[in-house]
């Protein structure tokens, strides 16, 4: 009673792989104070969630890499029972392979609440502003690891805990913060060789791609430019901000205000260029 002072606000009636769930929304209050400094989350397919302080939180295990494997067979063999049931004029069966699901889902909770516990006292969170449904690979192998992965799930329960911790927290356009240098902004497909490798091509740098893809997400929670940009103008900002040698080194907390309060001190920007993070 005292965590949920309104116990039912609400409720959702929604189907999912043929099956109905109830949500009921119940109401808390959560006081956010005010924060001195920003970490960035990346969300990813090999470490869950990555911050700008270096917490590797949940990782996709070997059994669930081999689950996947064998799962394109499954879903072989339940599209050509779906093609039958449809001729005869019955129910689908489901395509989703819940064990695997459920198993990431499980590990996803895990992972967000060890960040949680990991962020600094009177830290905001910049959240990567993730659309899962646009989201394609050439591969058929990539986008079954896309599926597997839940980003989605993730994305949603993150934000979740962090308003049920009382953190505040601002999603930040994430277009190229994976193939965006932290050290000198250079953006470039080839920076990124792989999901854990970032080696900037122009000066050099390395660290771990997704601590990389963080520490920029960080920059972005009062970079106001970049966050009302649409995804295709991101880039062009960022080539420009690089040829002109002056990158947008705003303060990490200048967006604060939009959240209700201003934060009486910035984060530092200074990046040691000797970051090897694997």
């Amino acid at each position: 009673m005292k965590k949920y002072p309104c116990l039912f606000t609400g409720l959702r009636l929604e189907k999912v792989d043929d099956e109905w769930y109830l949500t009921l929304v119940v109401g808390k209050e959560s006081k956010k104070g005010e924060a001195s400094g920003v970490v960035g989350v990346d969300i990813g397919m090999k470490s869950m969630v990555v911050t700008s302080e270096g917490v590797f939180a949940g990782e996709i295990s070997d059994k669930i890499r081999t689950r996947v494997e064998k799962s394109k067979e499954k879903f072989a063999r339940k599209q050509k029972l779906n093609a039958c049931l449809k001729k005869k004029g019955k129910q689908p069966v489901g395509l989703t392979d819940k064990r695997v699901e459920s198993h990431v889902r499980n590990e996803a909770g895990r992972a967000i609440n060890r960040m949680i516990r990991s962020l600094p006292a009177n830290s905001a969170v910049a959240v990567e502003r993730l659309n899962v449904k646009d989201m394609r690979f050439k591969s058929r192998e990539m986008n079954r690891w896309l599926r597997a992965s839940q980003l989605g799930f993730i994305h949603d329960r993150l934000k979740f805990k962090l308003d049920d911790a009382g953190i505040r927290y601002r999603s930040v356009q994430p277009a190229y913060s994976s193939q965006q240098c932290l050290a000198c902004g250079y953006v470039y497909a080839g920076n990124r060789a792989d999901q854990a490798h970032f080696c900037c091509k122009k000066c050099g740098f390395t660290a771990n791609a997704d601590f990389n893809a963080s520490r920029n997400l960080a920059k972005r929670f009062g970079d106001d430019e970049l966050n009302k940009c649409s995804f295709k103008e991101v880039k062009s900002i960022l080539e420009q901000r690089f040829k002109a040698g002056l990158p947008v080194d705003r303060s990490a907390t200048a967006g604060l205000e939009l959240e209700g309060k201003t934060s009486q001190s910035a984060l530092s920007t200074q990046i040691p260029m000797s970051i090897n993070v694997y």
